[in-house]
């Protein structure tokens, strides 16, 4: 569940106070969404968080709904208004004919919100996670979908697991419930479902682009349930937990050391630095608060 951060949150062109905010709105109508860190009032990744965005609207119909300016006008509003210069993350939410108001509305809001963050002896250890037969709908659209996110949820609450893996019909892994999956085979390379099947996400778009700088054998293929057997690590990214190691699926094992694994930590530690050393001049006005 979305926990807002800070004082206020913005509804269309509409600074409201935070106590104003209701979860509910979320669980109706269409809603497509994005989480971005913010680090030195800068949004992080910017442009590829916005090519998503714009992938989704078109995927739903909605093309051409709201502009690029138009959003990263309404993040520098936010990010001035609540003075966020430290690290943090900003949610995006666009909804069609969200039933929540009477008559049905269509919106965009922005707010900062709290993540859960794994501790350091998470990222040394790797994480737990479980299997799941289940799938998205319009897997290449970041869609808002309750009914999923809830049974996730519970399923991560009540087996004190990190994340649960999704598989399909087929028993091919896709994706986690809120990150994307990479492997490492024993021969050292870098396996991931093929992109038709999952969302794209932005950092795993990002490991892509690392894995290819530095010579590293990558492949984007289906992976079954069955050949996890065959993969000496593996793990899952995503915004708030950027490269993150998994301890297990299920009852199958990895090894969260694994030299690669632990590269490929570091240059993406390395990439996020060099993306705000040289886009924060874009943002320097909002950090004056």
């Amino acid at each position: 569940m979305d926990r807002i951060k800070h004082k206020f949150f913005l509804f269309n062109d509409e600074l409201r106070e935070s106590e104003q905010f209701n979860q509910e709105i979320i669980n109706h109508g269409t809603t497509i969404y994005e989480l971005l860190k913010v680090k030195d009032c800068t949004p992080v990744f910017l442009e590829k968080y916005l090519q998503r965005v714009n992938n989704s609207l078109r995927l739903i119909g909605r093309q051409g709904w709201i502009s690029n300016e138009t959003i990263v006008a309404k993040m520098s509003l936010i990010i001035h208004a609540n003075c966020v210069t430290d690290e943090d993350h900003l949610k995006v939410l666009i909804s069609f004919d969200n039933d929540f108001f009477a008559p049905p509305q269509d919106f965009i809001t922005l707010f900062f919100t709290t993540v859960p963050l794994p501790s350091k002896l998470e990222y040394n250890t790797g994480v737990r996670t479980v299997s799941l037969n289940a799938t998205r709908y319009l897997p290449n659209a970041k869609i808002y979908q309750p009914s999923l996110r809830k049974l996730t949820e519970q399923m991560i609450e009540s087996q004190d697991i990190y994340e649960v893996i999704l598989l399909n019909e087929q028993g091919y892994i896709t994706e986690g419930s809120r990150s994307n999956i990479f492997f490492i085979d024993k021969d050292n390379n870098l396996i991931t479902p093929h992109l038709d099947d999952v969302l794209p996400g932005i950092t795993r778009s990002n490991v892509i682009e690392l894995a290819k700088r530095n010579d590293v054998n990558f492949l984007e293929r289906k992976i079954h349930y069955r050949e996890l057997p065959r993969f000496d690590a593996a793990f899952v990214t995503g915004t708030s937990r950027k490269i993150l190691p998994l301890q297990s699926i299920d009852d199958h094992r990895f090894n969260p050391q694994n030299r690669l694994l632990r590269n490929l930590i570091d240059w993406y530690e390395n990439m996020i630095q060099d993306y705000v050393k040289s886009h924060k001049k874009n943002f320097q006005d909002i950090c004056q608060c």
